[in-house]
């Protein structure tokens, strides 16, 4: 957790205005990299992995030269690797766990 050290009424309005401002932001609806979202420290928490493309790199379901596309995140193939080499139960699981700390992170939580 954050440890916030508030002295007076400014400094709260002050916070308040600047996570409003970056909720704003966040709710554009921007895309958001899965690298981006799932940095290197998300994934040496979550996994054995040092890296988001170290990570997709051994799953074995991404062919040599071809892009990750929405298919392959979404199939059973995948959510097994995600399920057998994380603490997570699906790929899903882990793309909820990362965009609520993504998000935490940007608001400053």
């Amino acid at each position: 957790m954050v440890d916030i050290k508030i002295t007076g009424i400014d400094e709260i309005q002050n916070m308040l205005k600047q996570i409003e401002k970056k909720a704003k932001e966040l709710e554009k609806g921007t895309e958001i990299p899965l690298i981006e979202l799932m940095p290197n420290d998300f994934m040496k928490k979550h996994t054995h992995h040092d890296s988001f493309e170290h990570f997709i790199a051994h799953s074995g379901v991404v062919p040599d030269g071809k892009d990750l596309t929405e298919d392959v995140l979404n199939s059973n193939e995948f959510n097994q690797y995600v399920k057998t080499t994380t603490k997570f139960k699906s790929w899903k699981d882990m793309l909820d766990v990362a965009s609520t700390e993504y998000i935490q992170k940007q608001l400053g939580f």
